[in-house]
């Protein structure tokens, strides 16, 4: 499943943390972990960093598609220096899309 920018439209990310709640970590330790994980797409990348994102974590083995081996979305964050973070479990507790890093640390515990 490929998250575009739509997904991130009219919210404020500037200085702040985004963290995607898809779901997907409910299929960890399972085969299915490992193929067709969801991902953001390099538009969407490019439109964090249009907003001034500071971090982007996501509940899915990897921020790229695993079988897109340019990895825009590491290039592009990376590359701007902003950090990824992967494999994220109970996102759920996390109320909105974007939160503060600092609520984001306290509800995932």
């Amino acid at each position: 499943m490929a998250i575009g920018r739509e997904a991130f439209a009219g919210v404020e990310a500037r200085g702040r943390a985004v963290l995607v709640r898809t779901g997907f970590s409910q299929h960890w330790r399972t085969e299915r972990y490992q193929r067709d994980n969801p991902h953001l797409t390099g538009d969407a990348c490019d439109y964090l960093l249009d907003q001034g994102v500071t971090f982007v974590g996501i509940d899915s083995v990897n921020v790229d598609a695993l079988s897109d081996l340019a990895r825009p979305a590491h290039t592009k964050l990376l590359g701007a220096g902003v950090p990824v973070g992967e494999h994220f479990t109970g996102l759920e507790a996390v109320d909105d899309l974007i939160a503060d890093c600092a609520q984001a640390l306290r509800a995932l515990g």
